[in-house]
């Protein structure tokens, strides 16, 4: 599940790159997806190299920001 986490959050941000478009999802859902993360993205899966160290984000981040930087992906505003 972890992998796949890291997939989706990659390929969202990489197609509204692409599209020169914006990523607008739904707070309630980006929270649950990060409970989720926290709960299976483990320093040992860390280690492993499936993901990288979470990023820092501001204390103004949304929701999917914080997502994108604990999966270890760098948040650009």
């Amino acid at each position: 599940m972890s992998q796949l986490l890291d997939h989706l959050a990659g390929s969202i941000g990489s197609i509204a790159k692409a599209l020169g478009a914006e990523v607008s999802v739904a707070d309630e859902l980006t929270d649950y997806v990060e409970v989720l993360a926290q709960n299976t993205i483990s320093e040992q899966v860390r280690a492993s190299g499936s993901f990288a160290p979470a990023q820092e984000v501001s204390e103004t981040s949304s929701s999917l920001e914080r997502l994108i930087a604990f999966t270890g992906r760098a948040v650009h505003a």
